[in-house]
Formats: C-alpha cells, structure tokens, sequence
C-alpha cells in the first residue's frame, strides 16, 4: 500500500499568525520585528487583502489589482499596533479593518468617478476666451 501524504491545511491566518502578531507588537528589536513580521505576518495580510479585495468586490480604483493589494498590506502595517487580544480574534480584527479602509477608498474613487465629465461634452467648436471678452465690452458698452 502507497504511503499518503498528510493533507495541507488551506488556511493562511492560523493562531501561529495571532501569536506572532502579539509577539510584534511586543517586541523592541526592529532586526526581530522584521523577522517576525517576514516569516509569520507577510503572507496571512498579503492573502487576506487579496480575500477581501474578491469577497467585498471593491473594484472603483484607477491602479492596477497589485497596487491597491499593497495599499491594503500597507493599511493593515499602520494598524497592526492596535490589536491586542482584547479586540478578538487577529483574523476578524484585520479583515474589518481591511474591509473598512476599502470601502472608504472604494466609495471615495466612485464619488471621484462620478464627478468627472467626459470630455466628449466639451464644446470644441466654442472659444470660451472670445465669448468671455466679448461679454465683458458688451458690458462695458451699455454701461
């Protein structure tokens, strides 16, 4: 009989990632911070960002897919400080706090989207500074 192999788990933030999350924020050393951070912290937020960007389907940025993952990585290192056990679960903590910054950037793109004209509506025939001119003599005359 063939031996098997053991089955890979699937999931990417385990509580080795909470522990090494809470070892990070304890941790002085900035060359062991680092380690910490490479070895156990990189890819559970790299995969997470990549999960929420797909779950949540926040697809209103200018930027390539890449780009705004890391933007998402990024966000979570800025806040990576704020969690403490008290806060609950490591994973439910950071993929709100995920969530959240990309609906803000979502709904701020979209309003910015939104806002834009076209550029076809433009005129091109139209010669504003003649037109402006020449309200201001017409003005100038009847006064």
């Amino acid at each position: 009989m063939a031996k098997r192999r053991k089955k890979r788990s699937k999931r990417y933030f385990t509580k080795i990632t909470e522990i090494a999350i809470n070892a990070y924020n304890e941790c002085d050393d900035q060359a062991l911070k680092n380690k910490i951070y490479n070895r156990f912290i990189h890819y559970p937020f790299d995969k997470l960002s990549e999960n929420v960007i797909h779950t949540y389907k926040t697809y209103y940025f200018n930027d390539p897919y890449e780009d705004v993952k890391a933007n998402v990585v990024a966000f979570l290192n800025e806040k990576i400080d704020r969690f403490n056990g008290d806060n609950g679960r490591a994973f439910s903590y950071f993929t709100v706090v995920a969530r959240n910054y990309l609906f803000n950037e979502n709904n701020a793109n979209y309003a910015r989207m939104k806002s834009r004209d076209d550029l076809t509506a433009v005129d091109s025939s139209r010669n504003i500074i003649n037109e402006v001119v020449d309200e201001q003599m017409a003005e100038t005359k009847s006064d």
